[in-house]
């Protein structure tokens, strides 16, 4: 008995000995005192929670708060904001060794205008934790106008058989043409444009996120960046050999896309059917790049500005050659 009650004595010292040190610094406490978002820019002396851009090119997260407790403490502050649709604005953490009484910390650059397009209404969720306290949590908003977007409108897409425009369906091997005009309306940021191209076999799901350099169905350009009037004009070539080479029809598509620095890319696909009356295994290639759609260099794709009277002719003309069908038997099902 007097031994059970001796080791039930040490085992109490031993739990006291271990709790001391975390009682000890459980009389700290912290709290947040305001939460402000701080622009940076022409229009650094904006005051409120509604920035626009270039006025403001950046805004501060700046956090006030209180830590009361004997001596220092480190400080951990975390900030996240998401808009009104979801998507993350801004995420930054820092951490700093914080004495007793009032203390600024910033999150500088949270976020940078020039990041994002169009207006967003900001949720910021703050999270202020430290050593010996319980964390301490709070939410505000504020609002920024981001960079202009460009407005482009695609007037009008053409693809036909190149040696001979007057048909709809495409043989294998054959050469194809795609005319494409489209108007830059407005580009107020100046952002650079890239133009890029794919020609894609429904064998190969009409994937264009994976793709390599070395790949013969895309390419991509600098181009112009100006308001004005576009017409762009480029060639390819069909397969002749086909992946599912049992099969009569075979689709592809033909994908422009206006890059404007990879943040808004305006996408134009036009589709086309190749016809094979002699599919089987004369068809089947001996590598799968042999079923790949060939297409030309950019270097020697044709890109013109246009006055506007010229662009709209050219666009008649084309809308004025009627075609007419190549295989009777197989659209007359």
């Amino acid at each position: 008995m007097i031994r059970s009650l001796s080791v039930f004595l040490v085992s109490v010292i031993v739990l006291v000995a271990v709790l001391e040190p975390a009682i000890a610094l459980s009389d700290a406490k912290v709290a947040i005192l305001s939460v402000a978002a701080v622009p940076h820019g022409a229009g650094e002396s904006q005051v409120g929670s509604s920035f626009v851009y270039p006025d403001v090119q950046s805004i501060d997260i700046q956090i006030t708060l209180r830590l009361d407790a004997e001596d220092a403490r480190k400080v951990t502050v975390f900030a996240a904001g998401k808009d009104q649709d979801g998507w993350r604005i801004g995420k930054g953490k820092i951490s700093e060794i914080v004495e007793p009484g009032e203390t600024t910390i910033v999150l500088g650059d949270f976020v940078k205008l020039d990041n994002f397009f169009g207006e967003h209404d900001v949720t910021l969720e703050i999270e202020v934790s430290c050593s010996g306290a319980p964390i301490v949590r709070t939410r505000r908003s504020f609002s920024f106008t981001g960079v202009p977007e460009p407005v482009v409108k695609v007037d009008y897409s053409d693809l036909r058989p190149r040696d001979e425009p007057l048909y709809i369906e495409f043989v294998p091997g054959e050469s194809f043409s795609l005319n494409l005009f489209y108007e830059i309306e407005e580009n107020p940021a100046e952002l650079d444009l890239v133009l890029r191209i794919f020609a894609v076999m429904d064998e190969q799901d009409f994937e264009i996120d994976n793709y390599s350099f070395s790949d013969p169905f895309w390419g991509e350009t600098d181009i112009e960046s100006e308001p004005g009037f576009y017409h762009v004009e480029f060639h390819g070539r069909l397969p002749d050999r086909f992946l599912e080479f049992y099969r009569e029809r075979h689709y592809f598509r033909v994908i422009v896309v206006l890059d404007f620095e990879e943040q808004i890319g305006i996408s134009e696909p036009v589709e086309g059917l190749i016809y094979d009356e002699f599919y089987g295994d004369n068809r089947e290639p001996y590598s799968s790049d042999e079923a790949l759609i060939k297409l030309e260099r950019a270097s020697r794709w044709r890109i013109d500005r246009l006055s506007q009277e010229i662009y709209r002719k050219r666009i008649r003309d084309l809308r004025e050659l009627k075609r007419h069908r190549r295989f009777e038997l197989y659209f007359g099902y």
